[in-house]
């Protein structure tokens, strides 16, 4: 199934171009990153931010089923009722991926395997209807949370973390929030660059604040280019009110700059 997963939202992208928003093609991205990885609880959790921002999106229904037929079948021997749950919800929305596109064949195979290939019924199965219910059932079924996808970020290569962050700019919820104050603090220093750069958004969160705090009181921004100061502008566009905090550390951080500079004349 995942073999062919990236080629089957690929061709699907390129057929609904014009009706995907481009938040909507990042978010799949991302979620394809964590299912690849066969990181299914951050894979859900993720699809379903991506039919927040486009309830019409098959494939996004289609991923969470496949995320969801996945985790389940990791349960089928230990968690019979957690199986249950799992399973059939995914079956609600790969029925809600086909609601949305009746010509989506792949839906439609994850649909027949659910049943075919797997302990579920057909008696099982024969009442249920399209998920049209709250998407925080979905998450609280698959057992999705900040920690956990924060924990399977950490475990990606930098460049596949950088992509992430860029993935996630401009979704505003919570964990999206969490995963950027984690990477605020990533070991790799182009990580860092790309939360900075997106960091505005979540400016209001104390945690990020001080986080850029330390950063020019420790003259960590220095290897950082720009980013930091990008940062702190973008904490300040966003939230004005923020702006005596925002000043005396632009300041300091001109001033160092304009030393440097200096010294380098000097020399």
């Amino acid at each position: 199934m995942l073999q062919f997963l990236k080629k089957i939202f690929s061709k699907n992208r390129s057929s609904q171009e014009d009706e995907y928003p481009s938040s909507v093609q990042m978010l799949e991205e991302a979620a394809y990153i964590f299912l690849n990885k066969k990181m299914y609880i951050s894979a859900t959790g993720v699809f379903t931010t991506l039919v927040t921002e486009n309830p019409r999106s098959s494939m996004g229904w289609y991923g969470i089923a496949n995320a969801l037929y996945c985790l389940a079948a990791g349960d089928m021997k230990m968690n019979k009722l957690s199986w249950m749950n799992r399973i059939t919800l995914g079956y609600q929305c790969i029925l809600r991926s086909i609601e949305e596109d009746q010509d989506n064949k792949y839906a439609k195979e994850l649909c027949h395997w659910m049943v075919t290939k797997s302990p579920l019924r057909d008696e099982d199965v024969s009442e249920l209807q399209p998920f049209h219910d709250a998407l925080k059932l979905i998450r609280k079924v698959a057992g999705f949370n900040a920690n956990t996808l924060i924990e399977n970020f950490q475990q990606h290569a930098s460049m596949m973390r950088m992509k992430i962050i860029m993935c996630f700019e401009g979704i505003e919820e919570q964990y999206v929030g969490d995963l950027f104050v984690s990477a605020l603090s990533d070991p790799d220093k182009d990580v860092k660059m790309a939360a900075l750069k997106r960091i505005g958004m979540w400016g209001n969160r104390e945690e990020v604040r001080s986080t850029l705090e330390e950063m020019v009181a420790s003259e960590a921004w220095d290897e950082l280019g720009p980013y930091p100061s990008m940062g702190i502008w973008a904490v300040q566009a966003r939230y004005p009110e923020y702006k005596d905090w925002s000043a005396p550390l632009l300041e300091k951080i001109r001033s160092a700059e304009e030393k440097d500079e200096n010294d380098t004349m000097a020399s």
